[in-house]
């Protein structure tokens, strides 16, 4: 810490910097001014994200997955069908099939185009309208939801044939809403619908015309995908082959439970390691999440118990504080996270943290709990194992975190039974106008109030509770009525992010928070 003052000591003043933020938008106005008003392009656009750039990872074709792709291709060529339902419970790969899919479809131009978006439990309608404009080309300039859709609708029209993809579904959704023309059985011709649920009564909701199932893998699929993930060992070693077999029995034939457990055990050579995960997996219980087979869950969670690394294991946890993205998360913000918040122990610089984390996210990777993003910036959380970090974080008494995690259009803060014990929160895409004066967050360290619907007051006395804060995550809030004198109570406060935010108020007196080593201020406007 001695380290990182001395590094604040060094820095400009905040008053130094707001002094030349004004003297910065001045000048801006000035360059506005003698600047043609016209300017052309000189060089060529960047090329419009692929199916294959968003969505990379390998893909198994197992007998069970080809003839389930084999009827979503029949399906997509047949003219009479035009929303057609992939279902089955969480964990099988529907995510991984439908894009497969979309990546046959473009090496056979079935269609001129194809979009995807992943669309939740909780959906976020502008989130998957973005989505699907990148992939367009398509840059809004309307604020609401229904002005983009009118302009997404447009576009789309535009287009011979497309092909959209829209993955995991929980329940009855306007496409015309989100602007898709597509209703029913007044559908445009040329446009297509592939949906991924769950539930195969959410199909019928969406009038899929094509229900197809996606089941478990047989015993020799399943089988062939754990030995391809844990290594040579489970082949070269008879005795450890006998027993790897039963472990990747206990995975009851789930995709992401093979890998989870087969990518923890991978190139372990004890046999008395593969006897402790047969046994473990054998007696493993673990509480009820929605839709999800309870050996995913059990496989999920035993997989996250051997890490036997505290820092990896609430590295993890955090991870599901992010909004599910179809880009991912960014290790640099979970970099600025970890650092922030005090996760990494005997790390005094930024540079540490960076070298831990990445180290720390390989680990994560190699176990398979995370996953390659859309860049190597990137790593993404499949959507299964976020429910079950979610889970864990949230049960008191499993370990010395709490976490509230919520989406969607929460209207008013979340009532909880007691404030005391929770460590983080989390509330992404939320209609909250006004949050409540002051609440008592003794032990809350990572607060995440990111992309509200609405603008947003908050009261000065807010943060009065929340002395412990240290990492307070505030971005991509249009009209953040923000700080003044609330923020005075942070004197904890170690990372801010208020990226993308706009039309802040005066932040001059961030000036007052001297333990502030790490501020993300990107693309932010400040009044003066």
């Amino acid at each position: 810490m001695d380290r990182i003052m001395e590094n604040w000591n060094n820095t400009p003043s905040w008053h130094s910097i707001y002094k030349l933020s004004k003297e910065a938008v001045a000048k801006i106005k000035s360059i506005d001014e003698l600047l043609p008003k016209k300017l052309y392009n000189v060089s060529n656009p960047a090329p419009l994200p692929t199916t294959e750039s968003i969505y990379k990872g390998d893909f198994n074709v197992f007998e069970s997955t080809k003839l389930t792709m084999d009827k979503v291709m029949e399906a997509l060529k047949d003219e009479n069908i035009h929303v057609i339902g992939v279902y089955g419970m969480g964990g099988l790969g529907k995510t991984s099939l439908v894009t497969e899919v979309g990546k046959q479809v473009e090496k056979e131009k079935l269609f001129d185009k194809v979009v995807m978006a992943v669309v939740s439990q909780e959906p976020n309608l502008k989130e998957m309208q973005g989505q699907i404009a990148d992939m367009l080309g398509l840059k809004f300039e309307e604020e609401s939801v229904k002005g983009r859709a009118l302009r997404l609708s447009k576009r789309l029209e535009k287009v011979g044939s497309i092909l959209v993809s829209l993955d995991d579904f929980w329940k009855k959704l306007d496409l015309g809403e989100l602007g898709i023309p597509f209703d029913g059985n007044k559908h445009r011709m040329g446009c297509k619908i592939l949906l991924t649920t769950r539930r195969q009564d959410v199909c019928h909701a969406m009038k899929t015309q094509e229900d197809i199932p996606l089941s478990i893998l047989s015993e020799d699929d399943a089988w062939d995908l754990f030995r391809r993930n844990a290594g040579d060992v489970v082949e070269n070693d008879a005795l450890i082959k006998d027993v790897a077999k039963d472990v990747a029995k206990e995975c009851g034939g789930l995709p992401i439970a093979i890998v989870t457990v087969a990518g923890a055990l991978r190139d372990k050579r004890d046999r008395q390691e593969w006897d402790y995960a047969r046994r473990e997996l054998r007696l493993s219980e673990f509480q009820n999440i929605e839709d999800l087979d309870p050996k995913v869950r059990s496989c999920l969670k035993w997989s996250y118990d051997y890490l036997r690394d505290l820092e990896a294991q609430r590295l993890f946890l955090h991870c599901c504080l992010f909004p599910e993205d179809y880009l991912g998360i960014d290790i640099d913000e979970l970099i600025r996270y970890s650092f922030g918040v005090g996760l990494l122990k005997n790390v005094e610089t930024i540079e540490d943290a960076r070298y831990r984390t990445r180290r720390i996210v390989n680990k994560l990777k190699a176990s398979s709990l995370l996953l390659q993003g859309w860049n190597e910036k990137f790593i993404k959380m499949h959507d299964v194992v976020r429910d079950v970090a979610i889970h864990i974080a949230s049960s008191k008494g499993e370990h010395d975190e709490l976490f509230l995690v919520r989406g969607g259009n929460l209207e008013e803060w979340p009532t909880m039974e007691s404030t005391a014990d929770y460590t983080a929160i989390s509330l992404i895409y939320y209609r909250i106008k006004k949050l409540p004066n002051s609440l008592e967050f003794s032990k809350l360290r990572t607060l995440v109030l990111r992309r509200a619907y609405v603008q947003m007051e908050i009261p000065d006395t807010f943060f009065q509770g929340m002395r412990a804060l240290r990492s307070l995550d505030m971005s991509f809030n249009d009209r953040l009525c923000i700080l003044r004198s609330s923020i005075r109570w942070l004197t904890n406060l170690r990372t801010l992010n208020l990226q993308g935010c706009e039309d802040l108020e005066d932040i001059s007196m961030l000036g007052n928070l001297k333990g502030l080593c790490y501020t993300q201020l990107k693309w932010m406007r400040i009044h003066t």
